[in-house]
């Protein structure tokens, strides 16, 4: 029995077990031939490559929660603060009463869940002349100052944020002498709560006289902090006592669920020390009221409950806002159809007094939108002088309707005024603005601004400014009247980035838009997002076709007679080149608007003495005198009435001529016989002209311009064998300073202008070149001479490059070539580059104007006379634009300095309304048109027994304005002028994709169809869908062809080929084939997917299936083989490794180059939630690099967004048939971002000259063509990175992380509770409750500047580098936006903080490291032996190549 085992054997049927003999099984075996045994087949195992993903943000989110006033840098700044779901904006309030933006703060790292203004309220001086007309000199004399008393002080407010991180945080912003802006704060722990209901955060309270700070749960408790006013912290500051204005706190409970939460007003005068702190509760079915009061001297340990859910009226039982009264212990409760006043609120017996609404004001202003009352969301108090009897107020509804209330000191009663409406709905952020400081503020009109929640918001004025006067007629001094709109494109539905192909010349760009659907019905539209500068189109004239340039000989003011009084009015006027011709206009601004008219011999004006010829040059010489040139004669003229002074003829044509309104020199060229020459000529006071000897030049000029290079005039030429000339003029003619060959590198630079732009010490000359080049010469200037120290260069497009000087600004400059019209900005240091802004014109209302390219421009500069004229033309641009004169004003002008670090370039979105609300869209290249889908909910019958339905329609849209037909029918209602046709759908249908299919039938004609696929619910439960085969008619409307109805929603459908169409509908996949003889579709194979799907998209012959379940999901279509029989069908090719909600993805081809593979891991990243490598675990380690196959340069990956935040990305197998693979593909990397992508597109988005100089990829870089979109309104720029630049940029943001964590400022505080422990004394309940014992406790990231004397530990190597961390997926994901913020945005231009970086606080490894890594990439050569001067020229290689990676791609 020792020597037999049990054997299973098949006997009759079935398996038994029969004992065998050990022996006789090895006596068998001999018997038996040897066999050669053979090495089982396996396949060579590829390399996995290691790619890193680096996200930056193209368009913040532009969604807006609360709008605080509040003078959070310097108590003469008017400062509006616009906070979000998780930043905060800051912004300025203009005389004009626009806003400006001043910074931004994107790092408070977590949701802000409340927000309140901690600062005494500003009183202002009484206006004793109230009634009179203010001239505007006046009113610039009571503007405030952009410099504060002390950099280190307290400003007159602070903002109090309470954060989904258990953190109150204390927001303010300094501003340094040089006009830079930061922002800086304080934090303090909250307590924590079992849920998120009882959690301190969701109310936020602060006393009106900053005695404390109430903080509440939902539900369950509520902190009370005890606080010493702004000047005792101020105090505290200055000494050096860096703390909070905590000095108790007090944690209490509370029954109910919390609605409202305000401190009460003891009245005026009366008992200073009183505290009092009401909740409204919602209480075992009803609503209650609880007060607390204190003696302000005495500790919180005496804070009582002195009226405890006490009940109110059952009328009152839904309040929507409650407002405190500042004059009396009252508090007005805001419902639907009334206003209820609440009083006696301490003696245990609240009496109510209530108003009604007015009928007419609550009718609904849309009535489609609900059945029910539109809900009260905001109250603003506004400012009145202290004589005035009332409290003022402005409540504002949510579908925009706006009531004034007035409550009196004496009667109980609220007296209600209807206020008007706004054009949109109305969440929480509403506010009245102050627009000036001290007395002046009282005389303006009231300003309310409220920001979009489905579309635009708008700031709004009610009366009159006070320039305007107060005889104006009734309804537009008290009438809401638009100032200003507040871009806003949430929320966003979908996503399509295209180049606009078959757009005729000249509106074709060389780069894609971005364009997304977004908005509610009726305010929906297709948004194409931009960024740049704002030019605001103000009035505009047509007849400009051919105008080759714009020059100013006059302009001023005058003094004209307007409704029997004397007004001060403007006027420019303009000699446009008109070739054979030019034309002179005069320019003017009118009380009515703008007066355009043609000076000629029989104008009111009389004849001129300007010459009718085509001009070359011409300006104003002073204030007496200006200058025509012609190609024979120059002309000086006297101002205003251009009268003729003095003359000079030319003995030949001139072939180019400079003047200069900062010259008294004239600048020509001309030919003498073959020699071309160049000569002066010299403008006394009285007009007469001498000129200098001509001196010879080595062949014809192309550029001739005047520069002021530190008050001495220059001459700059630029010649046609690509060299530029800088002269000097002295007495006896001119002198040759330096000189420069523009041609190297296969580069050939014929410099066509050229302008001088100063900021600092920086001295650049700016050269437009003939083949669309911008080149910056950097000049040496010293007592010796001038020398051009570098040249460098960026594409702007094919056409040359017209560049002429900015009349407001001598650091900026104004551009144009192809179709872009941009403003550059001088460089800031030696190592940064010029600025390129592009610059959009928008037309008031017409939202969707795209401007044609700029042919020619001039722009005003500030005077003396602006002040005196109330709409000065101070910084006016006349641009002539296609066949218009436009007359705009760029929104960074407005007269006063602008701060340095203001963001000048912003969001600039370009809208098509839809009037309905967009669901999806696709652009048409064969129709150069946008086909929408659109629902919009209408009322089908009025109340008593009203409905509504939501119809649904396709929309087919223009996309530029040239395409839109002027004339319409007289007796037809005007409809939107963008709508070419629309085709009604079903009811409630929803439409999952868009697509046109041009197909050519059996005699080769082609013709064009759109498919569209929908889903409608039917019943509870059950959903059909329908596939639409449509037409667009020779009139442009719909025709419907062919429907397909399904027994499920078809979720998606996509084009495999010409041939093949797929169709998912339900979790069935089908692929068609069409039968050109039969014209129909056949049914080819199927496949059912394991969960609904969400997205489609198809490289052949791979299809790619995101799923709402199941994540994603990879086939491969096999078509049928006849030979062995096989029929077409589908076969899996790969699945993802986890389960993800997945809101859509992206499929990318990658060529990797052979360095980057040569350096790829030989395994696949573990992912964060997997703990095995993705080997095989039989494989010894000593063998893995025998069987590593070479890795190839081709590889596809798969970029996959979810609904939880991440974006992931998958490797497409190259050998999906190896045995060694499990069906799952390796995850790559995981980006952890702050919100869903909901949309990902590819697109070449970015312009000429932020693209490499060669056309080539920078380096490091595979992909920089992605961009996702989030339904929040934010708009990310994705790029893949190869190992190498992963890791450099990786390391560098670990740097940063760790010198935020060790600001000084960052640090938390702790609060005494001297309530509970004693004074001076910190209670372990109190450590814990803030976490302070923790180390390991997070906090929040801070841009204020860092305590210089304040130690730290030395960064180690093992801290920051890439290679230490633990290798998962999720460590290769960089957050370029975390970078950007530590260099203010410009990375050349903060060069020395990544040299403090690597300096102060890191070990030299460390900076060894990452010059190791910079050469690995090939961006540093060799720097053995280079010593110190290697290494700082390493870190500027470095930051050029940050500052080139990391640029804003618009």
């Amino acid at each position: 029995m020792a020597n037999q085992l049990q054997n299973s054997q098949y006997i009759n049927g079935e398996w038994v077990s029969r004992p065998v003999d050990v022996y006789e099984i090895m006596a068998r075996a001999q018997q038996k031939e040897a066999k050669e045994l053979r090495e089982p087949e396996t396949t060579q195992r590829p390399r996995i490559p290691r790619l890193g993903i680096l996200s930056r943000t193209l368009f913040d989110s532009p969604y807006v929660k609360f709008i605080l006033p509040a003078n959070i840098r310097h108590k003469k700044l008017n400062d509006v603060v616009f906070i979000g779901e998780d930043s905060v904006h800051l912004k300025e309030v203009r005389g004009n009463g626009s806003l400006r933006p001043i910074t931004s703060k994107h790092d408070v790292g977590s949701q802000i869940l409340a927000a309140r203004v901690f600062g005494r309220t500003r009183k202002d001086e009484k206006m004793l002349d109230h009634g009179l007309v203010w001239q505007r000199k006046d009113v610039h004399a009571h503007r405030r100052s952009a410099s504060g008393e002390e950099v280190d002080a307290l400003p007159a407010e602070i903002i109090v944020l309470t954060l989904s991180s258990r953190y109150l945080m204390f927001l303010w912003a300094r501003q340094a002498l040089s006009g830079r802006v930061d922002f800086c704060h304080k934090t303090v722990r909250l307590p924590s709560g079992t849920s998120s209901f009882d959690r301190p955060g969701a109310l936020l309270a602060i006393d009106p006289r900053c005695r404390a700070i109430a903080v509440a749960a939902s539900e369950g408790q509520f902190v009370l902090y005890a606080t010493k006013d702004l000047e005792t912290w101020r105090d505290g500051l200055r000494s050096g006592c860096d703390d909070v204005p905590i000095t108790d706190e007090r944690i209490l409970p509370i029954q109910g669920r919390a609605m409202f939460m305000e401190f009460l007003s003891p009245g005026l005068g009366k008992d200073d020390n009183h505290v009092i702190l009401v909740f409204v509760i919602a209480h075992a079915g009803r609503l209650k009221v609880t007060c607390y009061d204190w003696d302000a001297r005495c500790d919180l340990a005496t804070v009582t409950a002195r009226v405890e859910r006490v009940a109110v009226d059952l009328e009152d039982h839904t309040p929507s806002l409650l407002v405190p009264l500042s004059r009396t212990p009252d508090f007005l409760l805001v419902c639907d159809r009334h206003i209820t006043t609440c009083t006696q609120v301490l003696s245990g017996t609240i009496k109510q007094y209530r108003v009604n609404i007015a009928s007419n004001d609550l009718t609904p202003l849309r009535s489609g939108d609900g059945t029910k009352q539109p809900r009260w969301v905001q109250w603003k108090r506004v400012a009145r002088n202290d004589e005035y009897p009332y409290e003022s107020f402005y409540i504002a509804r949510e579908d925009g309707k706006v009531l004034y209330i007035d409550v009196s000191d004496h009667s109980r009663m609220p007296v209600l005024y209807d206020a008007g409406q706004f054009s949109h709905p109305v969440d929480q952020a509403f506010a009245s603005l102050d627009v000036d400081a001290g007395p002046l503020n009282r005389l303006q009109p009231d300003v309310l601004v409220a920001a979009g929640t489905t579309s635009d918001g708008c700031l709004s004025k009610i009366g009159s400014w006070v320039c305007e006067g107060y005889n104006l007629p009734y309804l537009t001094n008290n009438e809401i009247a638009l100032v200003e709109t507040i871009p806003n494109w949430i929320p966003i539905s979908d996503l399509v980035v295209t180049r606009l192909a078959g757009l005729r010349y000249p509106f074709e760009r060389e780069r894609d838009s971005i364009f997304i659907s977004n908005g509610r019905a009726p305010h929906g539209s297709i948004s194409e997002l931009r960024r740049g500068v704002r030019a605001l189109v103000d009035d505009y004239s047509g007849g400009m076709k051919g105008c080759t340039g714009l020059s100013v000989l006059d302009h001023g003011c005058e003094a004209s007679e307007i409704d029997g009084r004397q007004v001060m009015q403007s006027y420019a006027v303009l000699l446009v080149n008109l070739p054979p011709e030019s034309l002179l206009l005069r320019i003017s601004r009118t009380h009515e608007g703008w007066d355009v008219e043609q000076i000629s011999d029989e104008s009111p004006q009389g004849s001129t003495d300007v010459l009718s010829h085509v001009t070359m040059s011409a300006c104003t010489l002073s204030d007496r005198l200006a200058v025509q040139i012609t190609q024979t004669e120059a002309r000086i003229l006297s101002r205003p009435m251009l009268r003729k002074v003095n003359a000079y003829q030319f003995p030949t044509a001139l072939l180019s001529a400079a003047t200069s309104k900062d010259a008294k020199h004239i600048a020509v060229a001309s030919r003498e016989g073959t020699q071309p020459t160049l000569r002066v000529l010299l403008v006394n006071d009285d007009g007469s002209l001498s000129s200098s000897d001509p001196l010879p030049l080595a062949c014809d000029p192309t550029c001739l311009e005047l520069i002021l290079i530190d008050g001495v005039t220059h001459v700059f030429v630029g010649l046609s064998n690509a060299s530029v000339l800088v002269f000097t003029i002295h007495s006896s003619g001119l002198r040759l300073m330096c000189e420069r060959d523009l041609q190297g590198r296969g580069l050939r630079a014929v410099c066509d202008s050229a302008v001088l732009l100063c900021e600092g010490t920086q001295r650049v000359i700016a050269c437009g070149a003939r083949n669309g080049m911008l080149i910056w010469l950097r000049l040496s200037v010293s007592p010796s001479g001038i020398e051009i120290a570098s040249a460098e260069c960026v594409r702007m497009g094919n056409t040359s490059v017209k560049i002429t000087c900015s009349a407001t600004n001598p650091s900026t400059a104004l551009a144009a070539c192809d179709a872009d019209f941009c403003l550059i900005r001088c460089p800031r240091n030696e190592t940064s580059n010029v600025g390129i802004m592009s610059i959009w014109f928008e037309e008031g209302e017409k939202r969707h104007y795209q401007q044609a390219p700029i042919s020619a421009w001039h722009q005003l500069p500030f005077g003396i006379e602006d002040e005196h004229v109330d709409g000065g033309l101070g910084g006016l641009l006349f641009a002539v634009s296609g066949d218009r004169l436009l007359l705009a004003k760029l929104d960074h002008e407005t007269g006063f300095p602008y701060p340095r670090g203001c963001p000048w370039s912003k969001a600039i979105p370009r809208k098509l309304i839809t009037n309905a609300t967009p669901q999806k869209m696709a652009y048409s290249d064969k129709l150069r048109k946008l086909i929408v889908a659109t629902t919009e909910p209408k009322e089908e019958r009025g109340p008593p027994n009203g409905y509504r339905s939501v119809r649904a329609s396709l929309q087919l849209l223009h996309v530029a304005e040239h395409e839109v037909e002027i004339k319409q029918e007289a007796d037809t209602e005007a409809k939107n002028p963008l709508l070419v046709a629309e085709f009604p759908l079903k009811s409630y249908e929803r439409v999952s994709s868009i697509f046109e299919w041009i197909v050519t039938d059996h005699k080769n004609r082609p013709h064009h169809f759109i498919y569209v696929a929908t889903s409608i619910t039917v019943a509870s439960g059950q959903d059909t869908g329908r596939r639409l085969f449509l037409q667009i008619a020779d009139d442009s409307k719909f025709v419907l062809k062919k429907e397909k109805v399904y027994n499920g929603p078809v979720r998606c459908m996509a084009l495999y080929d010409d041939m093949h169409l797929v169709t998912i509908f339900g979790t069935t996949m089908v692929l068609e084939e069409y039968e050109k003889e039969n014209m129909k579709w056949s049914k080819r194979a199927h496949v059912d997917l394991p969960s609904p799907s969400v997205h489609l998209s198809i490289s052949k012959p791979f299809l790619y299936v995101s799923t709402s379940g199941h994540s994603h999901l990879c086939y491969q279509y096999v078509p049928a083989d006849p030979v062995i029989g096989r029929p077409p069908d589908f076969v899996q090719v790969f699945t993802d490794s986890r389960q993800r909600n997945t809101a859509h993805h992206c499929v990318i081809p990658l060529a990797i180059p052979a360095e980057t593979s040569n350096s790829a891991l030989e395994e696949a990243p573990r992912e964060a939630n997997d703990d095995l490598d993705r080997m095989e675990i039989d494989t010894p380690v000593a063998t893995l690099s025998s069987q590593l196959a070479p890795l190839t340069t081709e590889a596809t990956i798969v970029l996959i967004a979810d609904k939880t935040c991440q974006l992931s990305a998958l490797l497409h197998p190259p050998d999906h048939s190896a045995r060694y693979l499990r069906s799952d593909a390796s995850t790559l990397f995981e980006a952890t971002l702050p919100r869903s992508v909901t949309r990902l597109q590819r697109g070449q988005i970015r312009p000429p000259w932020r693209r490499p100089t060669n056309n080539q990829a920078y380096p490091g870089i595979l992909v920089d063509d992605v961009i996702g979109s989030c339904s929040d309104g934010t708009v990310y720029a994705f790029s893949i990175l190869d190992e190498n630049a992963t890791k450099l940029l990786k390391l560098i943001q670990n740097l940063i992380q760790i010198r935020n964590s060790r600001e000084e400022m960052n640090r938390r505080s702790v609060v005494e509770r001297k309530s509970e422990s004693g004074k001076g004394k910190t209670s372990a309940l109190s450590m814990l409750l803030q976490g302070s014992s923790s180390p390991a406790a997070p906090s929040l990231s801070s841009s204020s500047t860092t305590n210089s004397n304040a130690k730290r530990a030395v960064v180690k190597l093992r801290d920051v580098d890439p290679d230490k961390e633990r290798p998962h997926t999720r460590g290769y994901h960089v957050d370029g936006d975390s970078i950007l913020r530590f260099f203010d945005g410009d990375v050349l231009g903060e060069l020395d903080r990544l040299a403090d970086l690597l300096g102060s606080d890191a070990e030299r490894e460390v900076g060894e490291r990452l010059v190791q890594l910079a050469m690995d990439m090939g961006i540093v050569d060799n720097l053995s032996g280079a010593g110190s001067e290697g290494e700082r020229m390493a870190l500027v290689a470095v930051g050029r190549w940050m500052s080139e990676v990391l640029q804003d791609p618009l």
